[in-house]
């Protein structure tokens, strides 16, 4: 289960660097923030060829947007 404030590492399947992306909601839906870019994201998404890992959240974790 994925959660608002959930920091996810994201990367393409063939890509072996994933990039520490924060999970938001806003405009009626739940986005990736990864620095000032944001992607909607979607249940769908989780069936592509991206692989996304719960590595933390914002209220623990929060360093780990830094190391991006």
């Amino acid at each position: 289960e994925i959660y608002e404030g959930d920091i996810l590492d994201v990367g393409h399947e063939d890509d072996k660097t994933a990039k520490p992306s924060e999970v938001v909601y806003k405009q009626g839906g739940f986005h990736l923030q990864y620095g000032s870019l944001s992607y909607h994201f979607a249940q769908s998404t989780l069936h592509s060829e991206y692989r996304f890992e719960v590595i933390g959240n914002i209220y623990e974790n929060e360093e780990l947007l830094n190391e991006s």
